[in-house]
């Protein structure tokens, strides 16, 4: 009988050297990597992204920010207002199909892939992320808070959650609701010139889509799609 390997157990210090001596290194080593002539595309592309995130608001005020973010994200709505007109409402020739030919045909593919939708198997195992809502703010514990109070729901939610609540059976079910119509709209830093909008919304809508969404992603794994790797 074999004895098995041993592992090699050398210690590998993987830590950061801190001091003047590593900060001055790396300085001059960026400096070589932006600002050296003969540089290459990767240094190329370094200088031009590597203060993109930096928000320097001597720069860009955060009003600024906030609000070319909120015109962009309102220029785009109406751009995809306008599209969904001109193929739902019209029926548009592309040269090889129509409009109304292309979705029908995604509709049938989407219908194979998802199979018949069951309340049953979509609201199984319904859990809160820690995700702010428009009741509860993000935090570590708040998928915790918003177990506790009267839980936000908009009013075409709540016939799903009816469904889901049979599904549930336990502490969520008994929670009290309360309507709440709107999301609430705000923006994060994103570039040095402009912010990115985001939205929170009424946790229980947030609880169902999550449970639509990770259901989706199973029935794509069967197709070989993986929207987790």
């Amino acid at each position: 009988m074999t004895r098995p390997k041993q592992r090699d157990r050398r210690y590998v210090d993987v830590r950061i050297p801190n001091g003047e001596q590593f900060h001055n290194k790396f300085l001059r080593d960026l400096e070589v990597a932006l600002f050296s002539e003969d540089r290459g595309f990767k240094s190329e592309y370094l200088l031009e992204e590597f203060l993109s995130k930096f928000s320097d608001p001597s720069l860009n005020p955060p009003s600024v920010r906030k609000s070319r973010a909120i015109e962009k994200w309102l220029a785009i709505e109406r751009r995809n207002a306008e599209t969904n007109k001109r193929l739902l409402i019209g029926d548009v020739d592309f040269g090889w199909t129509t409009s109304s030919e292309l979705i029908g045909r995604v509709k049938s593919l989407i219908s194979r892939i998802l199979g018949p939708i069951k309340y049953d198997k979509i609201f199984t195992d319904l859990m809160h992320t820690n995700g702010a809502s428009t009741r509860v703010k993000r935090s570590a514990s708040a998928a915790t808070c918003k177990l506790v109070g009267d839980a936000h729901i908009s009013e075409d939610a709540l016939k799903h959650w009816l469904h889901a609540a049979t599904c549930e059976n336990g502490r969520l079910s008994k929670q009290n609701l309360v309507f709440q119509e709107n999301s609430v709209l705000f923006t994060v830093p994103k570039k040095s010139d402009i912010d990115r909008v985001a939205c929170k919304e009424p946790e229980v809508n947030m609880l169902l889509q999550r449970a639509v969404g990770l259901f989706i992603r199973k029935r794509l794994r069967k197709v070989g799609i993986d929207l987790n790797d």
